[in-house]
């Protein structure tokens, strides 16, 4: 089960770099490109603060909304920019899991050993223990 939570785990991360090679902007420059005339961006997708978008020559960009900002949306609108909207992609859960998951896979495995240490018998670390018997002349 371990291997299985490590490659799932692995997988989320190899995806989540290398998923998109969109240019990353300044939300200042991203703004500049909005009020240029002609506007520079073509279309954006907002996903809370995500905003990833289209130019007008074609290359991607994505930039983080910094804060709230409501007049965004009049501006992008006036500029007759495409908007859409997404939901966040990533579950709340799973980012949870994969940031405490190291944490976990140590604590369970240094609780594994110390069980293991305790117990006696022919268990894994037990190889260290003597078998010897005392031989008594009758």
């Amino acid at each position: 089960m371990a291997l299985l939570l490590t490659a799932v785990l692995l997988y989320q991360v190899v995806q989540h770099t290398s998923g998109s090679k969109d240019e990353e902007f300044a939300f200042s420059k991203f703004l500049q490109e909005v009020q240029r005339e002609p506007s520079g961006v073509k279309e954006v997708t907002i996903s809370d603060s995500d905003i990833r978008g289209k130019l007008a020559n074609g290359s991607t960009f994505k930039t983080v909304l910094p804060m709230e900002y409501p007049e965004l949306i009049n501006i992008l609108r006036s500029k007759d920019i495409i908007i859409k909207g997404e939901h966040p992609t990533q579950n709340p859960w799973l980012t949870a899991l994969m940031s405490w998951a190291p944490f976990i896979f140590i604590i369970g495995f240094w609780i594994f050993f110390m069980r293991q240490m305790q117990s006696g018998g022919n268990k894994a670390l037990s190889f260290g223990k003597s078998c010897a018997r005392l031989l008594t002349a009758h």
